[in-house]
């Protein structure tokens, strides 16, 4: 990793750091910037590090610094909602999936960390599973809703199968009662998401 100059950042030290930290948050955010302006978007951030590089060299009388930096950062956080329209087809179809078994879940007993654990597990497989869903072809006949309908609830069905298997054993009272609390709070989720999905 380059290190800070001694009076600085160099321009190209400048530009390397944002356009690392800039690229790299846009990936672990799921952005795609092939999405509307998301591309534009992110090359104006860099024309703007830029712009900041030389104010500061030149109006300022130094180069850069660290608190220079932070500020630098900063600016891109506070312009990152401008992208959030631009997260990656996969990932938002991903996102929901995890809202249906949030809502499948329901009042269900989980310790919080066990809760999140589920969400977690399924947003992943998810993501997964759009992103290498090599069944596209086959629903192509299908405007984009419908597909989406389509294998959010196969989707759905897999996550319902599993369930006994991978997750109620997280259930607080599942040693108490196994049948009957879950019974009831299946049929009441699968009878609202049934008509979210438009069984």
């Amino acid at each position: 990793m380059a290190t800070l100059d001694e009076d600085g950042y160099s321009y190209d030290h400048w530009m390397d750091l944002l356009t690392n930290a800039i690229d790299h948050t846009l990936v672990e955010s799921r952005i795609d910037l092939n999405y509307g302006d998301n591309r534009l978007l992110r090359n104006k951030q860099l024309d703007h590090a830029s712009a900041e590089w030389e104010r500061i060299k030149f109006f300022e009388q130094h180069e850069p610094n660290v608190d220079d930096l932070v500020k630098a950062i900063d600016y891109f956080v506070v312009e990152l909602p401008q992208f959030e329209y631009g997260k990656r087809r996969e990932f938002r179809l991903a996102l929901e999936h995890e809202q249906n078994v949030k809502e499948w879940l329901g009042n269900t007993k989980f310790r919080e960390e066990d809760r999140q654990y589920i969400l977690d597990r399924e947003l992943h497989l998810a993501e997964k599973f759009f992103t290498s869903d090599d069944k596209y072809d086959i629903y192509s006949e299908l405007d984009y809703r419908g597909y989406t309908q389509v294998r959010l609830r196969q989707l759905f069905d897999r996550f319902r199968n599993d369930y006994p298997e991978f997750y109620q054993c997280y259930e607080l009272d599942h040693n108490n009662q196994k049948n009957n609390h879950l019974t009831i709070l299946q049929q009441n989720s699968v009878a609202n998401l049934a008509t979210k999905l438009k069984w």
